[in-house]
């Protein structure tokens, strides 16, 4: 019975020496080290249930903003369902026509299941993207010079 007890002590010992074990740890050093410093950005909720991030560029001026791209549908939706009307309304307020500048142009690009839809300002980009119909989240950039530099 002795040599039991021994042997479960001993797979005890085992299983604490190696659980204690230092793993290697991910930090942020860590992956400044591997990959350089990471984009300055922050995520807002303007709604219940929408979240936006935005990157900014070295002036802290916003360089690009990603929003989900709501809902499309047919009659009234539900009350938690987001819709595009409504994310509309959000990316209006966010950047506003003054702000865009001038329509350049617009067009669609398709490859496959994913579409994307977008339009070129004079001074941003605003791509709609969809897979298999649906959108997976729209994405303004802007075109300022210190913004594509990084």
């Amino acid at each position: 019975m002795e040599a039991h007890y021994a042997a479960i002590e001993w797979h005890v010992c085992v299983l604490i020496v190696c659980s204690s074990a230092p793993a290697q740890q991910i930090n942020s050093s860590t992956l400044r080290l591997k990959y350089g410093q990471p984009l300055d950005r922050e995520t807002f909720t303007v709604r219940p249930e929408v979240e936006i991030r935005v990157d900014y560029g070295p002036a802290k001026q916003a360089c690009a903003i990603l929003l989900p791209s709501g809902m499309a549908g047919v009659g009234t939706p539900s009350p938690d369902v987001i819709t595009r009307d409504q994310m509309k309304e959000i990316w209006d307020d966010l950047v506003p026509a003054a702000v865009r500048g001038q329509e350049i142009k617009r067009g669609v690009i398709e490859v496959g299941i994913l579409k994307t839809v977008y339009t070129e300002y004079e001074f941003v980009n605003i791509d709609e993207h969809f897979k298999s119909g649906m959108g997976t989240g729209i994405v303004v950039v802007f075109k300022d010079s210190a913004c594509q530099k990084q």
